[in-house]
């Protein structure tokens, strides 16, 4: 929750029902903003469900059916109830909620281990109990459509570990407190008439202010004051004040700022998966194409023969490429993605019968025949792909020796990456012009 800016001290407590007017004084001691309504439906009327950091319900309210149309003020708030006539309070998690169970027929009653501060209070208050029977029952309720969302038993245990005392033979609660799941937000339910309302609200909210220190700002520390702290005191909390406010500016500078390069990253990665990263996840067209464009990148001039052959012709290479540095040098290449293997021999023989279809028509051999291959390409990760032909070096070496040379495109997206100027482009075409068999650029 973000810090509260406004007029009105934290915390913010709205007081439901009817209270007793010492009750009343006492309580607007504790906080320094106190508001009252007899219900959530006039309460409604001056504050907003989001403005309110603790809602207390008085002993003697039960809430109307127009109450239920406000139900935001205890699912926004912390709340304590200490009525007996609620139906249900919220749960600990998403789709749960605490309720009434009937009553106690034991005369019995435990005193769990609490993550209260003190077991006076409690001590106090409930030493005048001799007998439970009668007392209202509380028991945690999952809604239908949340039923499995999260364990029953986890849920209970959070229900439990804040039982304040309960029905040892039912092991159900007179009273809870607990914190709710992904949230600061607590709920405390005493039903009792034997609860003490102020000295209880003060114990909670003490608790829940190592929590919540947003909504409960130096709660329970009289020394935090300004009427009871010195001079040097009240300028030093306002220097950390500012810097805390210059703190969470800048970390709202920079959340904006990770933001804006999150949404450029999507948008980048939305281009390169289709184009540069089809050299490694792409198959036929998207493949070609990518490849193509690869060779562009470093500088050659390249042809995609298809598109250039009359519809009768008969099948050639895929691409041409000419590097501009090196007159009347061209290459032919033939590009192939495969699902299961890391490349086929069939491929590389293709190549010397293009070659004779390329000389027949210009009346020179290719100055090189260029394979290049994405293999494996069902393996989900390019780890795990083993460079072409891995399994049988002596045909890419027959290969190298009619001027071939086979390119990995994982190889060839890496190298990409490399290329910052003019030079390592011409260095990069060098390399290829150079090599046959394998083509290791690195």
């Amino acid at each position: 929750m973000p810090k509260i800016k406004g007029n009105r001290p934290q915390p913010r407590v709205a007081l439901v029902g009817n209270f007793e007017e010492k009750v009343v004084q006492s309580l607007g001691a504790l906080f320094p903003t106190i508001w009252m309504a007899e219900n959530l439906t006039l309460l409604n009327d001056t504050v907003s469900p989001l403005e309110a950091d603790l809602i207390i319900i008085s002993p003697s309210h039960y809430l109307t059916q127009y109450d239920s149309n406000h139900l935001d003020f205890l699912y926004n708030s912390h709340v304590i109830c200490f009525s007996s006539s609620i139906e249900f309070l919220p749960g600990p998690t998403a789709g749960s909620r605490i309720q009434q169970e009937g009553k106690s027929s034991t005369e019995e009653y435990s005193i769990p281990e609490l993550p209260l501060e003190t077991y006076s209070l409690l001590e106090s208050d409930l030493s005048a109990i001799d007998n439970a029977r009668g007392l209202l029952l509380l028991k945690l309720q999952i809604m239908r459509r949340w039923q499995g969302s999260v364990p029953d038993d986890v849920q209970n245990e959070i229900v439990s570990q804040g039982t304040i005392f309960y029905d040892p033979h039912r092991k159900l609660p007179f009273a809870t407190i607990f914190n709710r799941d992904k949230s600061n937000l607590g709920v405390a339910w005493l039903p009792s008439d034997k609860f003490s309302i102020v000295s209880w609200v003060e114990l909670i909210c003490t608790h829940w202010a190592k929590l919540d220190p947003v909504r409960f700002p130096n709660f329970g520390d009289w020394t935090k004051t300004p009427e009871w702290m010195t001079n040097e005191e009240i300028t030093l909390s306002a220097e950390i004040n500012k810097l805390v406010s210059d703190l969470e500016n800048l970390k709202t500078e920079y959340e904006n700022r990770i933001s804006n390069l999150e949404s450029e990253l999507v948008h980048s990665s939305l281009l390169v998966n289709n184009g540069k990263r089809k050299l490694i996840t792409g198959q036929g067209n998207e493949l070609l194409e990518a490849v193509a464009q690869s060779f562009e990148e470093l500088g050659y001039s390249v042809t995609i023969v298809d598109e250039e052959l009359a519809d009768d012709a008969p099948k050639r290479e895929d691409l041409r490429i000419h590097d501009p540095n090196v007159k009347n040098w061209e290459a032919i290449v033939e590009v192939r993605g495969h699902m299961k293997s890391s490349g086929q021999t069939s491929d590389l023989n293709r190549l010397p019968r293009f070659a004779k279809l390329y000389r027949k028509e210009t009346g020179k051999e290719p100055d090189k025949l260029i394979y290049v291959v994405n293999g494996q390409i069902e393996l989900s990760s390019p780890q795990q792909r083993q460079k072409p032909f891995a399994s049988a070096p002596d045909d890419v070496k027959t290969f190298g020796e009619l001027e071939g040379l086979v390119i990995w495109t994982l190889d060839l997206f890496k190298l990409l990456k490399l290329v910052k100027t003019e030079d390592d482009k011409a260095r990069i075409r060098k390399s290829l012009m150079d090599s046959v068999g394998y083509w290791s650029p690195f």
